[in-house]
């Protein structure tokens, strides 16, 4: 995922990038936190604020 961010994070003007988690079951919360937080200073390194919905 670093690659594609990495590849289309300056496509984007605004100030914030979507990471494309808005689906991600509960019965996976571990792994949901684990893409968070190895994606979200990733992206700000980029430049960016990071932009998620969670569901539940």
């Amino acid at each position: 995922m670093k690659s594609v961010f990495a590849e289309f994070v300056p496509w984007f003007r605004g100030p914030t990038v979507h990471i494309g988690i808005d689906e991600y079951p509960t019965s996976l919360a571990d792994q949901f936190k684990e893409y968070v937080n190895e994606l979200s200073p990733y992206v700000r390194s980029l430049g960016k604020k990071v932009h998620a919905w969670g569901s539940s």
